[in-house]
């Protein structure tokens, strides 16, 4: 694997150090190393699995790179046509012999990389339905499928390891034809994201229907993005490395091209960076479309009651809120305390208790008032007599002793 551009390997060695950086970091924050605990792991837990796989691709892939970035850059350039002609990288037939063994073994090496990227990717659409189970308790594809996809995985881990030493004795074909194998895997799993694109949509709606609450829907909604970027991504990805095998097996139009090749290796390696980040931001996103919280949303189960679920958090809301009520201050005296009294003037009486009375809710009944014609009388909750006031008619006689005053019974 070491007839592309000397840069292009020094490049991804860079890629996968900070990358493998990048996913200690997100186990260390979001996940805090749960997926590494060995009781996981050997209970096969499917995230654990992916976690492990991607850990050991980036230390593998890594290793292979600095390796051939070593090679490539010690042997240099030279010009095979003299001082007039081209100058290029030594070809492989112009190493020396240590560094050709050397390669050889970094041939294999790649292969494994490949093996567990393709087993990678097979098993990302068996993570859907970990992901379904986890969060809405339902089931995303078929047993079959899910088994189908386990051993796809396991059969592509031997299959790149085997096509290298078949063609060991062809210097061409013992690199393109693996790379080619890689490639169509890689297409064949985005395509396969089309169909789980349209698998997420039935599945939201569903779930919609039963009135799930929103952290559930942002979840689903949130691994359908992921799901179409990593479709993307890779597609992309497999094109690169196919156009490049199917140009070595073929006339090497691009390859003869060192700018042509750069640029379809460098589409290549830049999509790297994007399926690595979209995986991390899978197996291991922020907390809030974390599978590993749990709480009474992550655990939605549809009610067979058909109760409504945000009806129930609107209730307990509302409890929530009257216990805060009670046990907070209150800056305003309250009317029915008995300790509480207002001095008011007769005017504002008058006027509170005609216009903006309502009887509060009294320890016993009131006594009983006296009526007597042309008197008014008003209960007082502040006071244990009522205030009673008499209408003067103003075309009868009335001397100063009948007319009455507001304070009369008011105490």
């Amino acid at each position: 694997m070491t007839h592309l551009s000397d840069f292009s390997y020094l490049e991804r060695t860079f890629v996968y150090v900070y990358l493998g950086a990048y996913l200690i970091y997100s186990l260390a924050k979001y996940d805090r190393f749960e997926s590494l605990r060995p009781s996981k792991i050997f209970s096969g837990e499917l995230k654990s699995i992916l976690t492990i796989l991607l850990l050991l691709m980036t230390l593998i892939q890594a290793t292979a790179d600095v390796t051939v970035t070593y090679i490539k850059y010690t042997e240099g350039f030279t010009a095979p046509f003299g001082p007039a002609g081209p100058v290029m990288a030594t070809p492989y037939v112009m190493w020396r012999y240590d560094l050709q063994m050397l390669s050889d073994g970094i041939n294999y090496v790649q292969c494994v990389a490949f093996s567990i990227e393709t087993s990678l990717f097979f098993l990302v659409q068996c993570f859907w339905n970990y992901l379904s189970n986890s969060i809405v308790k339902r089931g995303f594809m078929s047993s079959s499928e899910f088994r189908f996809y386990v051993v796809w995985a396991l059969c592509s881990m031997a299959l790149f390891p085997v096509l290298q030493w078949v063609y060991r004795n062809d210097e061409l074909k013992r690199e393109v034809i693996p790379q080619m194998a890689y490639s169509v895997e890689t297409m064949i799993t985005s395509i396969v994201g089309i169909r789980n694109n349209r698998r997420f949509r039935r599945l939201i709606n569903s779930v919609q229907k039963k009135n799930a609450p929103a952290v559930i829907l942002a979840k689903l909604s949130y691994f359908k993005i992921m799901n179409n970027f990593i479709c993307l991504i890779l597609f992309l990805y497999g094109s690169s490395f196919f156009i490049l095998c199917v140009d070595g097996l073929t006339t090497k139009t691009i390859a003869a091209n060192k700018f042509a090749s750069d640029v379809v290796i460098s589409n290549a390696n830049i999509c790297v960076v994007f399926y690595y980040l979209l995986f991390i931001m899978t197996f291991h996103p922020r907390r809030q479309f974390n599978t590993n919280t749990n709480n009474d949303a992550s655990s939605f189960k549809p009610s067979s009651t058909g109760e409504d679920v945000e009806m129930n958090q609107s209730r307990f809301s509302q409890r929530v809120n009257n216990f805060i009520d009670q046990r907070q201050p209150n800056p305003e005296p309250r009317m029915n305390d008995p300790v509480y009294m207002r001095p008011m003037t007769p005017e504002e009486l008058v006027e509170e208790e005609v216009h903006a009375y309502s009887p509060p809710p009294q320890p016993s009944s009131p006594p009983p008032l006296r009526q007597h014609p042309r008197e008014i009388a008003i209960h007082d909750p502040y006071s244990a007599q009522p205030v009673t006031f008499s209408v003067i008619n103003p075309h009868g006689k009335s001397s100063p002793a009948n007319v009455p005053h507001f304070d009369q019974g008011y105490q």
